[in-house]
């Protein structure tokens, strides 16, 4: 049996060709939109093979590139540009069929602006073209298609009866004179801000016949998680007697397959390298088809548009074959849900929204409750009770009731449950009680609204746990006599009722648990919410992975799987999502009204399922946490304010020195900190590991055996309990070091949202896994915006020994760049290599001297000594040419070494300015001073 591959990409902060930030590639015969740096030109590429990169990341390479344009490549000025061809077609009722603009995803957003060609006529117009294929012709952008191009790839033509690309010619002509093609991804592009779209499917026997066979049907938004899995449904028949072959056979449950990754159902070949490697939805392999059989070739079987039932399915030897077909898409109104309204506008307000809660157009939309803003927002209110309006009568009520009326007291549309049920097969649960504060979160696998007993239950942040809980159920072998479902799980009592039949408690209401209302006592009202998980982690590797997800509800317990799905069993752990940046896992915790660890052994390993033990430790699975080579640990002693924050590279549950060490903010550093080991040959008798580095004192204790001090407690340093007291409780975090301390910049940490104010970061300037090494760096999140990274500095006098000629073309004392600055010291991060790692585009000069800093200057380009930068505030040398005003300054390369120059390069930074002596630093009389530098 073929086995199916299933990718799933998770999001991550990177740009692609084709984004404002890499720039964009105009294929040959065609033209985009771009609007960057705050200019708007639509640029035609009429070459007849050569494809053209843009820049766009900074406005001197776009402005460049606009003044100076290749051959074969011209510019207009950019006219409204809507995002797809219904948009068009609501603001210009008029339109007629025809080339148009469109850019899915708005102006100067992701992808840029492209032709295509919209159906204004047909069923209400507003149809967008994604894929044609006629009968003649060769060079079909349809074929021989890898799954990179089948999906990102932009609009690429061929003439209908010839060959050529010509893209800009044929839109503007009869659609039966070209063959088109549209990447996959740009499809939930053209939906714009709804879920889901609907697909029609034309087809003609021959050039300028009627159309024969026209069927629409609404898909699912295409996601690459999926393997761009459309689940088709809702097919209408429009013109002719059969059901397209393309939505019967393929869209309706086939997995995508191409050149390169084959998911069709034929257990023999590859579909999508047969007949000219045209990629589609296969089952196996033909059977009503967009691409038809080959490019005039493949097995004697000649390229047109099929559909089942065909009077010519396959094409004869003369040339002639099957017919002409279209796939066109358009938008279908409405989100599946609050969570994906959430997703899309983060912003959104709780109120009701309009949804189409099956997804596909099956259920009529409906009107809901949205709550956005508590435990992550998202959430859909499925059923509502207030004992107001009394009690449910029987199941049939309980289970859909007051549908579209999301206010009312007793509001139920459980019925609809199952359409609600996330891609990974979950249903993600909130049940609480207005008025009281517990409320609980958990997944689980079974509908609660089917008679069975609840399966796949999942903790997620549990407030309520007593009477049995254990998510919900309607299991009447046990009971469902008196509610519709209920949460006492796998027993005959009624605990945390949904949809109850009748008054319980005293006085009479509604039943929830003990832990609610108290004992025996009722409460009012009882609601019940889910959330979509389709694009949440559902086993995420740690609480920092569950905060960058989107995913936390705040500090509390979370089930994570720290070794990878596939690996060991999850567990859950114990988060903090709130300080520090958050995404901190808790992987030890001390407290000394529990005694002390017996041994090693013990402090490795204890009560690993119950992270609110007084000991508790998963120290065993510290490497599971380890990234890039580092590990990132915080301790703190709680209710005692200091806390440190610091990178090593070795395990300190290893019997070695602590090496690599890298202090990120440290509260602490009495009694020989420096990291935390397991350093047996000074000490580790009295501790599994502690903190007072190569010596054979024991503070910052991890893992006591005994008591310290007096009173007695856990040795922490003179910086935190006073000598000789010991602490009466101690903690370790961690948390994987590819987050806010290795971004590649302090502008990716501040676009990150992991910004916790100016201060000392690690970044990794060319990436996590490469080959520069992370560095601690200071970072200025406040000023003209933020997320400016120092990459040089000087403090107080210097010499030709501590500021050498490369200084900003070269990395000098790199392990200073992240300290305060040190007197009479400099250090530089070398600003030219950070910058072309970082594609900088600002640059920002801080020195008392100056009166006018800190002097900013955005859009300046790469700070790049191949370039000389000779206008604008700040500028520096070529490393082959000065500029002019720089008087007795040479370039870089000599001995001048010419830097920084302001105030039209009369005066300058000049690292060692040799006919001034050794020790001048600042030109133009200003004679030594401190700076900073910074780049962004």
């Amino acid at each position: 049996m073929k086995k199916i591959l299933f990718l799933l990409l998770y999001p991550a902060t990177s740009f692609a060709i084709g984004t404002l930030n890499e720039g964009y590639m105009i294929v040959h015969g065609t033209s985009e939109r771009i609007n960057a740096h705050a200019t708007c030109k639509k640029v035609a590429n009429a070459h007849a093979s050569r494809d053209y990169f843009i820049p766009t990341k900074t406005s001197p390479e776009w402005t460049s590139f606009v003044t100076n344009p290749p051959t074969s490549v011209t510019f207009s000025n950019c006219d409204a540009t809507y995002r797809s061809c219904q948009d068009i077609l609501r603001a210009n009722p008029a339109s007629t069929s025809g080339k148009y603009t469109i850019d899915p995803d708005g102006v100067g957003n992701g992808y840029a602006a492209f032709d295509t060609y919209c159906d204004m006529t047909t069923d209400g117009g507003g149809w967008t073209l994604v894929w044609s294929n006629t009968r003649g012709g060769t060079n079909k952008p349809n074929t021989n298609q890898t799954w990179y191009s089948a999906t990102t790839t932009t609009p690429l033509c061929s003439q209908a009866n010839g060959s050529g690309t010509t893209c800009a010619t044929y839109l503007n002509n009869d659609k039966e004179q070209f063959n088109y093609f549209l990447g996959l991804d740009y499809w939930n592009r053209i939906a714009g801000q709804n879920s889901n779209m609907e697909v029609r499917y034309e087809w003609r026997p021959d050039y300028g016949q009627a159309i024969a066979q026209d069927s629409k049907w609404n898909i699912k938004r295409l996601s690459p998680s999926t393997l761009y899995f459309p689940k088709a449904s809702n097919s209408i028949k429009t013109t002719g007697a059969l059901t397209a072959g393309l939505f019967s056979t393929h869209m309706s449950a086939q997995y995508f397959t191409t050149t390169d990754l084959d998911n069709d159902l034929n257990g023999v070949i590859n579909c999508g390298t047969s007949y000219s490697g045209a990629p589609l939805w296969y089952n196996s392999c033909w059977s009503g088809s967009i691409n038809g059989g080959g490019e005039n070739s493949g097995g004697g079987q000649y390229n047109g548009a099929l559909y089942s039932g065909s009077s010519v399915a396959w094409g004869a030897a003369d040339g002639t074959g099957a017919g002409n077909g279209w796939l066109y898409v358009r938008e279908y109104e409405y989100p599946a849900n609050c969570t994906e309204i959430k997703s899309k506008n983060p912003t959104a307000p709780d109120g009701l929204y309009t949804i189409d809660s099956d997804g596909a157009g099956g259920s009529a939309p409906q009107l809901v409750k949205c709550d956005m803003t508590t435990d992550g927002g998202g959430w859909t209110l499925v059923f509502n009770h207030n004992k107001t309006d009394g009690y449910f009568t029987n199941a049939t009520q309980a289970s859909s009731y007051n549908v579209g009326k999301p206010l009312s007291y007793r509001y139920s549309i459980l019925s609809s449950l199952e359409s609600m049920r996330s891609r990974k097969g979950n249903f993600t649960f909130k049940i609480d009680w207005p008025g009281y504060a517990p409320r609980n979160i958990w997944q689980q696998r079974t509908n609660p609204a089917v008679d069975q007993a609840i399966d796949g239950y999942i903790p997620l942040s549990i407030q309520a746990s007593t009477n049995g809980w254990g998510g919900l159920e309607r299991n009447c072998t046990v009971d469902c006599a008196n509610a519709f479902m209920d949460g006492a799980v796998g027993v005959g009592t009624w605990y945390y009722g949904i949809g109850v039949y009748a008054s319980w408690g005293a006085p009479g209401g509604l039943p929830s648990s003990n832990a609610v209302g108290g004992s025996g006592v009722s409460v009012n009202q009882t609601e019940l919410w889910v959330r979509d998980d389709s694009f949440i982690l559902n086993t995420p590797r740690d609480c920092q992975e569950i905060l960058e997800y989107g995913q936390s509800i705040g500090d509390g317990l979370y089930w994570i799987d720290s070794d990878g799905v596939g690996g060991n069993a999850s567990y859950q752990a114990y988060c903090d999502m709130t300080s520090d940046g958050g995404g901190w896992t808790l992987v030890f915790n001390h407290n000394i009204a529990g005694g002390y660890f017996a041994n090693a052994a013990d402090a490795l390993s204890k009560n690993p399922a119950t992270p609110s033990a007084n000991h508790y430790s998963i120290l065993n699975k510290l490497d599971e946490f380890k990234s890039n080579g580092l590990y990132i640990f915080k301790i703190n002693w709680p209710g005692y304010n200091p806390r440190n924050i610091w990178a090593q590279t070795t395990n300190p549950t290893v019997d070695q020195a602590v090496g690599g060490y890298i202090p990120l903010s440290i509260n602490a550093t009495t009694n020989q900190w420096g990291g935390l080991e397991r350093y047996c040959a000074v000490r580790c008798t009295t501790s599994l590991m502690e903190g007072s580095i190569n010596h054979s004192d024991w503070f910052y204790s991890i893992g006591a055996f005994g008591a310290y001090g007096t009173p007695a407690g856990i040795p922490a340093s003179d910086g935190v309990v006073a000598s000789p007291a010991g602490a009466p409780q101690v903690q370790l975090w961690t948390r994987r070091s590819e987050g806010q301390f290795t971004k590649r910049s302090c502008k990716e940490i501040l676009d990150a949202g992991l910004s916790t104010g100016s201060g000392f970061y690690l970044i990794d300037p060319d990436g996590v896994g490469g080959t520069y090494q992370p560095v601690r760096v200071y970072c200025d999140m406040v000023t003209s915006g933020g997320g400016w990274t120092r990459v040089a500095y000087s403090n107080g006098t210097v010499t030709a020994v501590t500021v050498p000629d490369d200084f900003f073309a070269n990395t000098y004392r790199r392990d200073f760049i992240g300290l305060s600055t040190v007197t009479n010291n400099a250090s530089s991060l070398n600003p030219e290599q950070f910058s072309k790692l970082t594609n900088t585009t600002d640059a920002m000069l801080v020195a008392a001297a100056y009166s006018a800093t800190p002097i900013v200057e955005t859009a300046i380009g790469l700070w790049d000594y191949d370039v000389a930068k000779c206008a604008g505030t700040l500028r520096h040398t070529s490393r082959t040419a000065g500029c002019a005003g720089q008087t007795s300054n040479d370039n870089f390369a000599t001995s001048d070494m010419f830097n920084i120059a302001l105030n039209a390069g009369a005066e300058g930074i000049v690292p060692y300015y040799r006919n001034h002596g050794a020790s001048e630093l600042c030109y133009n009389g200003k004679g030594n001073c401190s700076f900073e530098f910074y780049l962004r």
